[in-house]
């Protein structure tokens, strides 16, 4: 079977745990016999032809369409509502995705995030009649940045968020099937009145059984953050507690971003804060494999980050923030919630861990 994914980002373009679900999946495909093709977007250039012809890339062919979608945050914020608006209607990228699936004929096509690559597709999935499933990952379909902060719930219920809302679930349509990480999130596009005609499918993980670490035992212990190092991710709130903890305890901060410097600044002088930038997936398998605890210190609502299902994998116990999806999965792996936010919660929960407390 040929088999097309659709994602606003994918390597080397990937940024979060979208790009690792469907990087995942597709080499799951891969195994078991498929034929598999990746449509995807990258930063403008001056050359125009990688979306004319595939890249090959480890048995998978890829097209990327350019966009603006990888570097909208460097925009002004006038051009970035502006560009949410014509995203939305986005004719020019659905036309050469159009072209590449008439090419390429799959027998099902699977899309993921397509903020930055239109929301014209589905329609035009069906009218070619090919089988489309979709995996929900975040919130961008009932929010358009995706970023909704604890206490800021009312903001889902407001008049230009319910007129979104409506837009986004008529453009989307009804695909065969929907699959979802965790029942709130696709309650919460039910509730919205989206797709009403799909079938429904929870599927906790994308990740894999459990494996046996490798923890080398030299008496520290190691707090671990994995991610995109921005405002909303919460490892302000994180610095702040590990702050309070005593002993040879180290907080081993991976990723990269925006907000990476600001927080460099935070830590100031304390060399128990160590920074190792962003990593691939094997090197976070590593320092997973030496590190006692991730911490997950979410500010805005997530549905279900692949860090928590990758420490589930690698049998390290998890703190979190209770906030969107992430409570079904600390209720699966084992772990321990704290009000996003909530520095000194968070900090006594790192205690307890430290000191070999049961969490749950």
């Amino acid at each position: 079977m040929k088999i097309c994914l659709i994602n606003n980002l994918y390597k080397p373009y990937d940024r979060g745990g979208a790009e690792r679900v469907v990087e995942i999946m597709s080499e799951a495909y891969i195994k078991e016999g498929h034929e598999i093709i990746v449509i995807t977007t990258k930063p403008y250039s001056n050359k125009i032809s990688n979306f004319q012809f595939p890249i090959s890339n480890e048995n998978i062919k890829i097209f990327q369409i350019p966009g603006l979608y990888y570097n909208l945050s460097k925009l002004p914020l006038i051009s970035r509502l502006t560009w949410h608006v014509w995203d939305m209607f986005d004719a020019v990228s659905c036309y050469r995705v159009k072209r590449i699936l008439e090419k390429e004929k799959p027998d099902l096509i699977v899309t993921h995030n397509l903020k930055g690559i239109g929301y014209l597709i589905p329609g035009m999935i069906r009218k070619l009649e090919i089988e489309h499933y979709h995996y929900l990952h975040d919130i961008q379909l009932v929010y358009p940045s995706g970023l909704l902060y604890f206490g800021e719930e009312k903001k889902l219920d407001s008049a230009a968020a319910i007129f979104y809302q409506r837009i986004c679930a008529q453009l989307l349509g009804s695909p065969n099937k929907v699959i979802s990480p965790t029942n709130w999130l696709i309650n919460l596009h039910q509730e919205r009145g989206f797709f009403s005609n799909s079938k429904i499918e929870v599927k906790k993980s994308a990740i894999g059984d459990s494996i046996l670490r490798t923890k080398d035992e030299n008496g520290g212990f190691n707090f671990l953050f994995v991610g995109q190092v921005e405002k909303h991710k919460g490892v302000e709130t994180l610095i702040e507690a590990f702050g309070g903890s005593k002993g040879n305890a180290e907080l081993l901060i991976v990723g990269e971003g925006g907000f990476l410097a600001s927080l460099k600044e935070r830590a100031g002088q304390n060399s128990r804060i160590k920074f190792f930038g962003r990593k691939s997936r094997e090197e976070v398998e590593k320092i997973m494999a030496v590190a006692d605890c991730l911490v997950v210190p979410s500010l805005c609502y997530e549905n279900a980050p692949a860090v928590i299902f990758e420490a589930c994998r690698a049998g390290l116990p998890v703190i979190a923030s209770r906030i969107g999806g992430i409570p079904e999965l600390i209720e699966k792996c084992g772990g321990a919630l704290f009000t996003p936010g909530d520095a000194s919660e968070l900090r006594r929960l790192m205690s307890r861990v430290q000191a070999g407390e049961k969490m749950l």
